[in-house]
């Protein structure tokens, strides 16, 4: 799966840092014909495109001042190989309940926080991807 930052889900949330981080599916993962559906436009119309959407979207605690390489490999701790299976057979199987379960231990690090630069933040990690 390839895992991307999206700064539209940077918050604090009861103290805590966050980001959004989304998942998507590799083209041999069982949850990629799910996902790489057909583009409509603003009208409901077929464009004859398609795009691919993410399959999950995880909401990560965080250090304000985390370096790019500290928040990867953070990242790849959290979403290691097994853990990226379970998550593809539970949610091409739908099964909302296990990847709940999977999820649960996996909100990450940060301490709590007053204030964070999120516009920074956000510039910083803007472009961040990460192949697990």
């Amino acid at each position: 799966m390839i895992i991307k930052f999206n700064p539209t889900g940077t918050h604090i949330y009861k103290g805590f840092l966050k980001v959004r981080l989304d998942l998507y599916p590799d083209i041999g993962d069982e949850t990629y014909p799910l996902h790489y559906v057909d583009q409509v436009d603003s009208e409901g119309n077929l464009t004859g495109l398609k795009q691919l959407n993410p399959c999950l979207c995880h909401f990560l605690k965080i250090d304000p001042a985390i370096s790019i390489t500290g928040l990867i490999e953070q990242v790849k701790a959290i979403f290691d190989k097994a853990t990226l299976t379970s998550l593809d057979y539970a949610l091409s199987s739908f099964n909302a309940d296990v990847v709940s379960q999977i999820m649960r231990d996996k909100l990450g690090t940060g301490k709590k926080v007053v204030s964070a630069d999120i516009d920074a933040l956000n510039t910083k990690l803007t472009s961040l991807e990460v192949m697990a």
